[in-house]
């Protein structure tokens, strides 16, 4: 944070719809590293996490406690680069 004018700070007014917790990078059920909320603004949800870390498996959002198949569109940081997150792929839970 606050390493130049895009990474300062910001306030956000919204309610919190889920709270789970964060898994590490490129496993799948056990690693927790930090946890994660997901707060909704609006008609958008975001999903925010006390540790740097990207969604590369299904298990990822389960764990945030993400509810998938309501939502119409998702976007994911880098999905190009995890064949369970491709676009080509339909979640089923």
């Amino acid at each position: 944070m606050d390493y130049d004018q895009y990474s300062t700070p910001v306030k956000l007014q919204g309610e919190l719809k889920a709270k789970g917790e964060l898994l590490g990078f490129l496993t799948s059920k056990n690693d927790v590293i930090g946890k994660i909320c997901t707060v909704s603004v609006g008609n958008l949800d975001i999903v925010i996490g006390n540790q740097g870390n990207s969604f590369t498996t299904i298990n990822h959002p389960i764990s945030a406690r993400l509810e998938v198949n309501e939502y119409d569109i998702i976007i994911v940081k880098q999905e190009y680069l995890f064949e369970e997150l491709s676009t080509s792929q339909k979640w089923e839970f």
